[in-house]
């Protein structure tokens, strides 16, 4: 299957590892799925949809953070991160802090200057990028992720596993459990037992 949709994973792992650090990773295409797409969207009704509508009802930090965000929020965001996280990688600082001016003043570059006008609103709002790329991997995920929980051989130990995006990239999607500490359990049996349950597109 190009795009699985259960992933069912057994870890066997020494006795020196407390918890390990794992990452599950889709394509782009696979994340973006469940979103409802509308693909005859002129480009002009799409940035009016956004400046005036969109990014207006989300006008402080709560509401940013905490509230659903219509997909093509999620889209945009989506791009401006992978692209920014893909200048970091495969260029020096100084070498992407050059980028980033390039495409805030040149005139061919429209589509890339939205990454300089997300820049801001997160600024404005008092929103790290930490914070905005957590969010966008929630309203991402959050159509088609059923089930994705830490088992043990205790049947009676619930354990409550939150989700955390680790990359967002123009190729792929990735995210890792994450535990509070009323969650954190040390692996005792040195089985470790994740279910990652995604529902059909």
């Amino acid at each position: 299957m190009e795009y699985p949709k259960q992933s069912n994973m057994n870890i066997m792992f020494n006795e020196s590892m407390n918890m390990p650090n794992i990452t599950f990773c889709m394509a782009k295409q696979q994340a973006w799925s469940h979103l409802p797409l509308n693909n005859s969207e002129l480009a002009d009704e799409w940035d009016r949809r956004i400046q005036q509508t969109e990014l207006e009802k989300l006008n402080s930090r709560e509401k940013f953070l905490e509230e659903a965000w219509d997909y093509r929020l999620v889209l945009e965001a989506y791009e401006v991160i992978a692209t920014l996280n893909s200048m970091e990688r495969e260029t020096t600082a100084q070498g992407s802090a050059r980028s980033i001016n390039f495409f805030s003043t040149h005139p061919k570059l429209q589509a890339k200057r939205t990454m300089i006008t997300w820049l801001n609103e997160i600024k404005q709002r008092g929103v790290t990028f930490e914070e905005l790329t957590q969010k966008i991997g929630s309203e991402t995920i959050k159509y088609s992720l059923r089930r994705f929980q830490r088992t043990t051989f205790n049947e009676s130990l619930k354990i409550k596993t939150k989700f955390r995006t680790s990359w967002i990239s123009t190729m792929q999607f990735c995210f890792q459990p994450w535990f509070d500490r009323d969650n954190y359990f040390e692996i005792k049996d040195q089985v470790l037992s994740l279910i990652s349950l995604l529902s059909s597109s």
